[in-house]
């Protein structure tokens, strides 16, 4: 598999390989919500994801 690197430690304790099934509880929501598609087959989604409206006219 390789060996994880983390690359930003000021922004996460540490990076681990994980089985799906035993995901830690604090995965960042979008990276959870790409893996609960991706479990469901789905190869897009929105979810987690804020909807963001421009204020140029």
């Amino acid at each position: 598999m390789g060996e994880p690197t983390n690359a930003e430690p000021g922004k996460c304790e540490k990076i681990d390989w994980f089985g799906l099934d035993d995901l830690p509880d604090d995965v960042v929501t979008y990276i959870r919500a790409g893996i609960d598609a991706y479990r469901r087959n789905q190869a897009f989604s929105l979810e987690g994801w804020q909807e963001q409206r421009s204020t140029v006219p």
